[in-house]
């Protein structure tokens, strides 16, 4: 699964120009979730976040 995750974000422009061993790094942090359709994550000013969230199959809102 790492390699996959690696080979994901390798192809995404903002992690892409990160060296080989940081991308690694990221992958070997990264964890796989599956959520249900509408479940909210976080809510502006109130939801402290300290990591990132990397959407590869659906969608995610932005809300104001």
């Amino acid at each position: 699964m790492k390699q996959k995750i690696f080979q994901y974000i390798s192809r995404m422009p903002h992690f892409a120009m990160l060296p080989e061993d940081i991308r690694e790094k990221i992958a070997d942090s990264a964890k796989e979730e599956t959520h249900p359709k509408g479940k909210r994550y976080a809510e502006q000013g109130l939801t402290h976040i300290e990591s990132i969230f990397i959407v590869v199959k659906g969608e995610l809102a932005l809300f104001d």
